[in-house]
């Protein structure tokens, strides 16, 4: 049945329809705004969560250049809540760290960058400098040697290592260095003349006793810097000394074995010497010499004549051994024997003599950076001369005797080259 409204009645129910229909539309409308404004503000935090930490890292970053360090570290404690940083950022606050003396912190932001990130070398770089800053040789050690790893060209991480090894009287690892330095065309004067006179004039251990002491109070277990210093106290009064410093080594370790023994020997202790050199492996240079220089004390240069002859042959450049060596075949009297072992060593003192005028006088003579190759080549260093000739061809191009003495070098393999123990 069809129900026929009044016209009035069907003219409210339209009004009030509309009016319903009209609510609804706008609370959509609202809605969708509502919705629409919600994504907005959604996108616009999470832009400002990406740009905010951006912004404070460049001003960190700008601070830091600056040297305004202090600010730079407040800026970047807004950071903290970062739950992964960046290798860029960890690299920031490690400077920063580094330079406000916070070394713990530093080191700790540095290792925490992986060796696969390209940030890699320079934070083991860093971490390097900041152990040796330290005293921590070596930690300092590794992290170069990684660093060298990593990038076998970084010219710094060698040079940090040259003075590792130089202060620990490490020449072969010191040699392996400042040759792959002049490979690299990266050796300069400096470290040039420092090579020469490291290898062929004395010690200055009281030079370096202060930072062995130094770092070995920062690592007790620096067992390199251990065994230096108690090389650097092995003169009159000071062998107590020597002996608490070797005193935490085992005799099962070698060097510390003949460290004793060479003390033994220099305070005329022959039973104490003998017996640790009877105890000690048979194929160690140093303990070879030692005995050696036991047999000669005792007047049995047949035997020492044996020993340093197995000594020599260990290490065939040991200007100090072929010495020793000459000494006893005189004393047993076989003069003609000790004739070329005394020109070899002759050989090593007038090499020592150039390299200290060069030390003292400079290279203002240009011909004396060619005399020191010549008499390095002639002292059987073959990669040290190939340094101090190229050093003087780059400055004299067409010098014959240079150029002629570098093409005999060249068949001369470096590895061929050996190195002499530096201790004891």
């Amino acid at each position: 049945m069809v129900i026929d409204l009044p016209a009035a009645a069907a003219h409210a129910l339209d009004r009030g329809l509309r009016r319903r229909l009209t609510r609804a539309v706008r609370k959509s409308w609202l809605l969708t705004v509502l919705a629409a404004l919600t994504l907005a503000l959604g996108l616009a935090a999470a832009a400002w969560v990406r740009s905010e930490p951006d912004r404070l890292y460049q001003r960190a970053q700008a601070e830091a250049r600056a040297g305004r360090y202090d600010q730079a570290a407040a800026t970047l404690g807004r950071l903290d809540r970062i739950p992964s940083p960046t290798p860029n950022l960890r690299l920031l606050r490690a400077q920063v760290a580094g330079a406000l003396g916070r070394t713990e912190a530093a080191v700790a932001e540095l290792r925490a960058i992986p060796d696969e990130d390209s940030l890699a070398p320079l934070a083991r770089l860093s971490e390097g400098q900041l152990e040796a800053r330290r005293g921590r040789l070596r930690a300092a050690e590794r992290a170069f040697r990684t660093t060298l790893k990593l990038t076998p060209q970084c010219a710094q991480a060698r040079r940090e290592l040259v003075y590792i090894y130089s202060i620990q009287r490490r020449l072969p690892e010191l040699d392996e260095q400042l040759n792959a330095l002049s490979e690299q065309g990266q050796l300069d004067l400096q470290h040039l003349l420092h090579w020469g006179m490291v290898r062929h004039t004395e010690w200055d251990a009281e030079q370096d006793m202060i930072g062995l002491k130094r770092y070995l109070a920062a690592d007790p277990d620096d067992r390199y810097s251990r065994l230096a210093l108690a090389e650097a106290l092995r003169q009159p009064g000071q062998t107590t000394a020597a002996l608490e410093t070797l005193a935490p080594l085992p005799d099962s370790d070698p060097d510390a074995r003949a460290a004793r023994a060479a003390l033994a020997l220099a305070t005329g202790d022959r039973s104490a010497a003998a017996a640790l050199l009877a105890g000690g492996p048979a194929d160690v240079p140093a303990l070879k010499r030692l005995r050696g220089e036991l047999a000669m004390a005792g007047g049995d240069f047949r035997a020492a004549i044996g020993a340093f002859r197995d000594a020599l042959a260990a290490e065939p450049n040991d200007p100090a051994v072929m010495y020793r060596l000459a000494l006893a075949l005189t004393a047993a009297g076989d003069r003609a024997a000790a004739e070329p072992l005394l020109a070899a060593v002759g050989r090593h003192n007038e090499l020592g003599k150039l390299l200290h005028r060069a030390k003292t006088e400079g290279l203002k003579d240009e011909t004396l950076a060619l005399r020191i190759g010549l008499a390095c080549a002639e002292a059987g260093r073959p990669s040290e001369a190939r340094a101090w000739l190229n050093w003087f061809i780059a400055r004299n191009p067409l010098e014959p005797r240079a150029q002629a003495a570098l093409r005999r070098l060249e068949q001369v393999a470096p590895a061929g080259e050996r190195s002499s123990p530096a201790r004891p």
